[in-house]
């Protein structure tokens, strides 16, 4: 079964396409200032229940989360799950966000809000995931029995890079978009040279009862944030695969590391 889905299940995708180079030259900007390395190292994946848990070169930066902006999520969870952090990383991330959206990235938050906002019925989170170069996204799944993922290649080098889905291999496009089951097994990496950038948009699956993709979504957001607030409400990347998925999924680059890991600890 192809972990891929039909483009025409959510087309509303097209709407960002004439924006493509009014966001690309932030992200040009952003990775040749000043910022860059500060912000790229407090975007990391923090939580070390989860496979994709500090993966070089990986950094996510929010947009929208759980159909709310960022503020207003962490405003609604503040009482009962974000006074868990201490002050410091409670003014950190407060900092973080008011740089991403108003700073770095201004014309992209009001695209992306205007976007979110025209859809809202049918949009969970909006995000904007960097790969570094030679960055290897492990084989992980997430559980979202209620959303699929559509992925918009913002900025794709060319070389060696790519995504595979349920042992499908496919490629970013600049401009262009795919939609994939995220339950699936999948896998992410880039040996391009250069930094690559997606949009990252995660939206209810057409064929589920509203009623219950609703119920599901609010559950699961409560779930993830007894768990640690920095999940913002999202499943996160995890191994949940048996020996014979992992070597049926997995990717060559992920076959190379584990082979070169072997050896070095046989010497």
């Amino acid at each position: 079964m192809t972990g891929y889905k039909d483009n025409s299940i959510f087309p509303y995708m097209d709407e960002l396409k004439p924006y493509i180079k009014q966001m690309q030259e932030e992200v040009r900007r952003f990775e040749e200032g000043k910022l860059l390395d500060s912000i790229l190292l407090q975007t990391r994946h923090r939580l070390k229940s989860y496979s994709i848990y500090n993966t070089k070169g990986w950094n996510l930066f929010f947009f929208i989360n759980q159909k709310m902006t960022t503020e207003k999520f962490t405003s609604k969870y503040f009482l009962r799950f974000f006074m868990k952090l201490k002050f410091k990383e409670l003014l950190q991330g407060a900092r973080l966000m008011k740089l991403l959206h108003s700073d770095i990235f201004p014309e992209t938050t009001k695209i992306l809000l205007d976007f979110a906002g025209r859809h809202k019925e049918n949009i969970t989170n909006i995000f904007i995931f960097r790969l570094g170069t030679d960055a290897l996204l492990p084989l992980h799944t997430n559980y979202d029995p209620h959303t699929y993922r559509a992925h918009m290649g913002l900025v794709v080098p060319e070389g060696e890079l790519g995504m595979m889905v349920a042992g499908e291999k496919t490629r970013w496009v600049e401009g262009e978009y795919f939609i994939f089951d995220a339950m699936q097994p999948h896998t992410v990496w880039n040996y391009s040279g250069k930094p690559r950038y997606v949009i990252s948009v995660d939206f209810y699956r057409p064929e589920a009862p509203p009623r219950d993709k609703i119920l599901i979504h609010k559950i699961l957001v409560k779930l993830r944030m007894r768990e640690h607030p920095v999940t913002f409400g999202n499943s996160g990347g995890r191994s949940t695969l048996n020996a014979y998925e992992r070597e049926m999924y997995m990717s060559e680059f992920e076959k190379k590391g584990l082979k070169t890991k072997d050896i070095t600890n046989d010497l």
